[in-house]
């Protein structure tokens, strides 16, 4: 399943994205208008037009330019909450989803040859001076958003400074890198399941409008961050990283006395679908809820851990609480290494 050269961008210089979407904010519509707008040959316009709509700020009608709603979001927001939403923007960018995991498994930084080879075997087929301006723009784009560190040559995200990610649907969130069979699976699984996800997604959009459960994440999210981790979501799940070259899922609920019994079960359930559907039979996973659990329900600890292999965590005091077996596998995520 590689990417298509369409949904790549070609536009090197990510602040000049951004001008083509104030562009057309002030009427541009055609990229030859766009051109004129950036100072750039009519051919650039094209390309810095496609860049900005894989961004989501701008869509086409009919080979004219106009704002999305996330474009007039953009605008209307603040300078620092620009920064953010135009971050999260370029990580929706399949090309840059696709750099997570590889990133992700070569904490120590990967030289420019390294990601040029593995662009060619995500992407489709092209001469060697265009793989060369894909990896040009992917470098260009995150050294300005201040998320890229050079040393020596090779190059590493710098985990603290990104957003939490969101992945597309049929995008696999920890794949292998060394070809394209899990990305083949993942969106093979989600195809055939597609007919009984919606009611699935629909709740999971219900429990992300829960303020707790949105704490939760962050929270979470943070704590991986600290671990040197990407943390990324998607439609359907709540949290997932890679730490120490190994996969996690994360099933977050807010909690209850009155319905902590049907959230645990359904948090189970959960977390075993998603794991299948993203073709990760040796995923750890990670049920957290926002309090311990009821006194009546507590026989679910052991439950969890011995029978289920699932990992149990709650949030007491802003710290991070487990059984003794969790708290030695998921050390990580308590601050201790």
């Amino acid at each position: 399943m590689k990417i298509s050269g369409s949904d790549i961008p070609q536009a090197d210089m990510l602040d000049d994205v951004v001008l083509t979407v104030k562009a057309v904010k002030e009427g541009e519509r055609t990229f030859q208008g766009i051109a004129r707008y950036l100072g750039k040959a009519d051919r650039q316009g094209h390309y810095y037009r496609r860049a900005a709509e894989l961004l989501g700020f701008i869509q086409n009608h009919q080979n004219n330019a106009v704002l999305t709603s996330s474009g007039r979001e953009f605008f209307g927001a603040l300078p620092e909450k620009q920064n953010t939403l135009l971050a999260m923007a370029v990580f929706n960018v399949r090309i840059f989803q696709r750099m997570i995991p590889l990133f992700e498994m070569y904490p120590q930084g990967l030289t420019r040859a390294e990601l040029k080879a593995f662009t060619a075997g995500v992407t489709q087929d092209a001469a060697g001076s265009v793989m060369t301006r894909r990896v040009t723009t992917v470098l260009n784009w995150l050294e300005s958003l201040s998320v890229l560190d050079k040393t020596s040559g090779r190059y590493r995200l710098l985990s603290e400074k990104l957003p939490l990610i969101r992945f597309q649907d049929n995008e696999a969130l920890m794949p292998g890198i060394s070809d394209l069979r899990d990305y083949e699976a993942v969106e093979n699984r989600a195809k055939t399941a597609a007919a009984g996800m919606t009611v699935i997604k629909r709740q999971a959009d219900m429990e992300r409008a829960n303020d707790v459960h949105n704490a939760l994440v962050n929270f979470a999210a943070q704590r991986l961050r600290r671990a040197g981790a990407l943390p990324r979501y998607n439609r359907l799940i709540d949290l997932a990283a890679r730490v120490n070259n190994h996969p996690y899922i994360f099933e977050i609920k807010s909690l209850t006395p009155e319905n902590a019994h049907y959230q645990i079960r359904h948090g189970i359930s959960q977390l075993y679908e998603y794991r299948y559907l993203q073709a990760l039979p040796e995923a750890t996973l990670v049920l957290l809820v926002e309090t311990q659990l009821p006194a009546e329900i507590a026989w679910m600890l052991h439950y969890l851990e011995k029978d289920r292999d699932i990992r149990l965590m709650w949030i007491c005091g802003n710290e991070l609480y487990a059984g003794v077996e969790t708290q030695e596998k998921l050390a990580f995520l308590r601050g201790e290494r």
